[in-house]
C-alpha cells in the first residue's frame, strides 16, 4: 500500500506545468452534445419549421425539377436583363448596363460557371430577404423601446465578434450540411449591420419633428410610418448594403458547409491546386460583388467610385453615425450643385460652332460613316487571318471565298470594335452639329417609353414564373420581352443623343475615331499563321483604314478648334500622379511585349516533321515485327504524353508569331506622349492639356482595343488548346492604364457657354430635364443655393 501511494504521488504532474491542466476537463461540450442530441429527439417538428421557409425559397429560386424553371435553368439573357432593369431602375442605365455586363462575364469564365453563378445570386438573396425580414422590424423595435436594445446589443457584439466556424457547427449539426444550413450561418455574420443601422436611423430622427407628429393626433402607428421610417430610410438602406456585401464575404465560408456557387468552385480550385480555375473563380467574385453593391447603393453614393467607398467603409467601420453623416453631407452638395447647375442653365447655352470646328465634325461624321459600312465588306479572302490562329477550319478550309469584316472569319471581333466606336464617333460628331428645340419633351417622352417598356418586362417575367407553375406555354411571351428589351435599350441610346452629354462633341468624335484606327491597324499589321499564308487582305479593310483614317483627321481639326473649358479652374503645375501613371503603364506594357501572346497547346501543332517522322517509324517497325509491337506502341505513347506539358508560344514581336507588339507600342507611346503634355510637365496652357488628355484618351483606348480584340477573338472561335498568353492580356491592362490617365483630364472639360445677362441675346433654352428634376427633388428637400 505504501509503495502504491508513494507510485501514484510520483505520478502526480507538479502545479507549475501546463501538464497539470490536462488532468482535468470541462465538460462544456459534452453538455452542448447533449442538448443537441435532446433536440433531434424531440423537437424535430421544430427544426423542420425553422429549415421550411429556407428550403421554399431555394425550391422557387434553385430548384433542380426538370419540369419547373428556375434561376439555373432560365435562359441566361432573361437574368441578364433582369439585372440591367434592376440596375437602371435602382441607380441609373450606366450602373445598368455595367451590371449587366458583369453577370454575362461571369458566364464566359469557363464552363459551370453561370450555374454556379446564378446559384450564387440565388443563395445571396435569400439570405438578404430573411435578414431584411428580421433585421428591419427588430432593428425599429430596438430603436423605439430601450429594454430591447440593451438586450439586443450584446448579442449583435457577440455576432459580430465570434467567428463564422464557431456558430456554424450548431447548424450542420441540426440541419446537416447544404445550402439551407450555410445560408443560416451567412444570416447570422450579415444580420448585426441592418439591426444597427436601422436602430441607429430610427434614433436619429429628431426628437421635435416625433413631438409635433404626436402634438397633432398622430398614432404610434402613424408616427412610425409617416415620420420615423421615411427619415430612418438612407440608414436603412446603407443597412441592406452592408448585409449584402457580408453575405457575399461568406460565400467560402458556405462552400466549406456543402452550398454551391461560386465558393464551391473556389474551395475546388484550392483542394486541387488549380491555379486557373482559382483566378477565374476570384474573378467572378469580384464581378458578383461589385454587381451587387453597385446596386444596393444609396443616392448619397452617386459619383463615388469603388475604391473610395471601401475607403470611406474602413474609416467609418467603428462610427455608424460618421459613415451616415458623411454620405448626407455629400447628398445635400450633390444636390445644392444641381440647383447651380439647373438655374445657371436658364442664363446661358453652349458656344456655337466655328466655320472650322463645324467643316472637320462633318469630315468626322463623313470618315466614321464610310468605316461603318466597310464593316460589311470582304475583310478576308482565302483563310481567315485572326480566326485561323484559333481553329484549323480557318486555315485551309475557306480557299476560293471571301469573309465579312463582322464574320468570326473575317474581321472578327477587331471589325466589331470598328463598327461600335464608328457608330459612337458619329453621334459625338453630329450631336454639336443639330438644334433640337423640344429635346425636353422628347426626353420626357422616352422616358416614359422606358418606364412602360420596364414595367412590361416585369409583368411577362412574373406571368411566365406563374404559367411555368402551371405547366402552361410560354414562347411568345418570351418574344415579347426580348421586343420590350430591345425597345427600351433604342429609347435610352435615343433619350441619351437628345440630352447630350460632354463627349458629344469634337473630344469624343475624336477619341472614337483614333480607336477606331487602332483597331484597323492592329488587324492590317496582324500576321497571318504560317499554315494560312494564302491569306490576303480584302478590300474592306482598306476602305475602313481610308474612313477612321479622315474621320480622326476631321475629329482632331474640330478639336483645335473647339472651344472647351475646365468645369472649375485647373492648378497649372505638374500632375506628378499622371507622370507616375504613365511610368506604371509603360513598364507593364514593356512586361507583356516579352510574354507570350499566343499559346498553342493543341497536340497537332506540338509534333515536329521530325516526330512525326518517328512516330512513323515506330509504327511501321510495329507491323512488320511482331515482337517489337508492345514496346513500339509503349514508346509512341510516351512520345504523346511528353507532349502534353508542351506548347508553342509566341510574344508580342517574334516574327513567326502575331506580330501584334508593334502597334500596340506605337498607340501607347502616343498616349504617354500626350499624357506627359496634359500632366503639365511641358507648362501647357488650359487648352492644349485639354487637347492633349483627348489625344492620350483616343491613343490609349486604340492600343487597347489590339490586345483586346485578339483576347476576345479567340473566346469567339479559339479550339481548346488554343490560347492567347498573359502577355496580351498585361498589354490590354498596360494601355488601360494609359486611357484612364487621358480621361481624368478630359472629363474635367466641357463646352464653354454664352451668357445671356443683356436683352439683345437670343432666348436660351429651358433647364434640361434631367436638371429640373434634380431642382424640384433639391426643393423637396429644403436645400438653398448660396446665392
Amino acid at each position: 500500500m505504501i509503495a502504491l501511494l508513494q507510485q501514484n504521488a510520483e505520478s502526480q504532474t507538479s502545479f507549475r506545468d501546463n501538464a497539470w491542466l490536462d488532468q482535468y476537463q470541462f465538460h462544456f461540450g459534452e453538455w452542448l452534445k447533449q442538448i443537441v442530441d435532446w433536440t433531434d429527439q424531440n423537437l424535430g417538428w421544430l427544426l423542420n419549421a425553422i429549415i421550411w421557409p429556407f428550403n421554399q425559397l431555394f425550391e422557387l429560386l434553385l430548384s433542380t425539377d426538370e419540369t419547373r424553371s428556375s434561376l439555373t435553368t432560365i435562359p441566361w439573357y432573361w437574368v441578364v436583363i433582369a439585372f440591367f432593369i434592376i440596375g437602371s431602375v435602382a441607380r441609373n442605365t450606366r450602373v445598368g448596363i455595367m451590371v449587366a455586363v458583369m453577370v454575362a462575364a461571369c458566364g464566359l469564365l469557363g464552363p459551370g460557371y453561370w450555374e454556379e453563378t446564378v446559384r450564387t445570386f440565388g443563395m445571396i438573396f435569400v439570405s438578404v430577404l430573411i435578414c431584411a425580414i428580421i433585421g428591419i422590424p427588430l432593428g425599429v423595435l430596438c430603436g423605439r423601446v430601450d429594454a430591447v436594445w440593451n438586450v439586443a446589443r450584446p448579442v449583435l457584439d457577440a455576432m459580430q465578434v465570434v467567428h463564422p466556424f464557431v456558430y456554424m457547427l450548431p447548424f450542420v449539426f441540426f440541419w446537416s450540411v447544404g445550402e439551407e444550413s450555410a445560408t443560416m450561418a451567412t444570416m447570422v455574420f450579415a444580420l448585426p449591420p441592418l439591426v444597427r443601422l436601422t436602430n441607429l436611423g430610427v434614433r436619429q430622427v429628431p426628437e421635435d419633428v416625433v413631438e409635433a407628429s404626436r402634438s397633432f393626433g398622430a398614432t404610434e402607428l402613424r408616427v412610425l410610418t409617416d415620420v420615423q421610417l421615411p427619415l430612418a430610410r438612407p440608414a436603412i438602406m446603407t443597412g441592406l448594403n452592408q448585409t449584402l456585401l457580408m453575405a457575399v464575404s461568406m460565400l467560402g465560408i458556405a462552400a466549406i458547409m456543402g452550398a454551391g456557387g461560386i465558393g464551391k468552385l473556389l474551395l475546388q480550385a484550392i483542394n486541387s491546386f488549380n491555379i486557373p480555375q482559382a483566378t477565374s473563380g476570384g474573378l467572378a467574385f469580384f464581378f458578383i460583388a461589385v454587381v451587387l453593391d453597385r446596386i444596393s447603393q444609396g443616392e448619397s453614393d452617386d459619383g463615388i467610385g469603388l475604391f473610395a467607398r471601401i475607403r470611406e467603409s474602413f474609416a467609418y467601420r467603428s462610427d455608424p453615425e460618421g459613415l451616415l453623416q458623411a454620405q448626407n453631407d455629400r447628398l445635400v452638395q450633390n444636390e445644392a450643385e444641381a440647383i447651380v447647375n439647373a438655374q445657371a442653365e436658364v442664363t446661358e447655352r453652349p458656344a456655337p460652332l466655328s466655320s472650322r470646328e463645324r467643316l472637320g465634325l462633318l469630315v468626322a461624321a463623313a470618315g466614321s460613316l464610310l468605316a461603318i459600312v466597310a464593316v460589311a465588306l470582304p475583310w478576308g479572302v482565302d483563310a481567315g487571318l485572326v480566326a485561323a490562329w484559333g481553329r484549323r477550319a480557318d486555315e485551309v478550309g475557306l480557299q476560293g471565298t471571301s469573309q465579312a469584316g463582322y464574320s468570326a472569319s473575317g474581321g472578327s471581333v477587331f471589325a466589331l470594335v470598328v463598327l461600335a466606336v464608328s457608330l459612337l464617333g458619329l453621334l459625338a460628331a453630329v450631336r454639336p452639329m443639330l438644334t433640337l428645340k423640344s429635346s425636353a419633351s422628347m426626353s420626357r417622352a422616352l422616358n416614359k417609353l422606358q418606364g412602360l417598356m420596364f414595367a412590361g418586362v416585369a409583368a411577362m417575367a412574373v406571368l411566365v414564373w406563374i404559367l411555368n407553375m402551371l405547366g402552361q406555354g410560354f414562347g411568345l411571351l418570351l418574344n415579347l420581352g426580348l421586343a420590350a428589351t430591345g425597345i427600351a435599350l433604342v429609347a435610352i441610346a435615343v433619350d441619351t443623343f437628345v440630352r447630350g452629354t460632354p463627349r458629344l462633341g469634337a473630344d469624343g468624335a475624336a477619341i472614337a475615331s483614333i480607336t477606331a484606327l487602332g483597331a484597323t491597324i492592329g488587324y492590317l499589321l496582324l500576321q497571318p499563321i504560317r499554315a494560312a499564308e494564302q491569306y490576303s487582305h480584302g478590300f474592306g479593310v482598306y476602305l475602313a483604314l481610308l474612313g477612321t483614317a479622315v474621320a480622326a483627321v476631321g475629329s482632331v481639326m474640330a478639336l483645335s478648334k473647339a472651344p472647351y473649358g475646365p468645369r472649375s479652374p485647373l492648378k497649372l503645375d505638374v500632375r506628378w500622379s499622371m507622370v507616375a501613371g504613365v511610368a506604371l503603364g509603360a513598364f507593364v506594357l514593356f512586361g507583356s511585349l516579352i510574354a507570350p501572346w499566343s499559346v498553342d497547346e493543341r497536340q497537332d501543332s506540338l509534333i515536329t516533321p521530325e516526330v512525326q517522322e518517328r512516330i512513323d517509324f515506330l509504327l511501321e517497325e510495329a507491323k512488320t515485327d511482331v515482337g517489337k509491337a508492345i514496346q513500339n506502341s509503349q514508346e509512341v505513347t510516351n512520345i504523346y504524353n511528353s507532349l502534353q506539358n508542351e506548347a508553342v508560344t509566341f510574344n508580342g514581336f517574334d516574327s513567326d508569331g502575331p506580330g501584334l507588339g508593334l502597334p500596340t507600342v506605337i498607340f501607347a507611346a502616343l498616349s504617354g506622349l500626350a499624357a506627359l503634355v496634359a500632366s503639365g510637365l511641358t507648362k501647357a496652357s488650359e487648352s492644349l492639356r485639354w487637347r492633349s488628355a483627348t489625344i492620350a484618351t483616343g491613343a490609349g483606348l486604340a492600343a487597347l482595343a489590339i490586345p483586346a480584340s485578339w483576347i476576345f477573338s479567340f473566346t469567339r472561335s479559339g479550339e481548346p488548346g488554343a490560347l492567347t498568353g498573359n502577355g496580351a492580356f498585361f498589354a490590354a491592362l498596360g494601355c488601360f492604364v494609359f486611357f484612364a490617365i487621358g480621361r481624368g483630364v478630359v472629363s474635367q472639360f466641357t463646352r464653354r457657354k454664352i451668357y445671356s445677362d443683356f436683352p439683345n441675346v437670343g432666348a436660351v433654352p429651358k433647364p434640361s430635364i434631367t436638371d429640373e428634376v434634380a431642382l424640384e427633388t433639391a426643393k423637396g428637400k429644403g436645400i438653398k443655393a448660396a446665392f
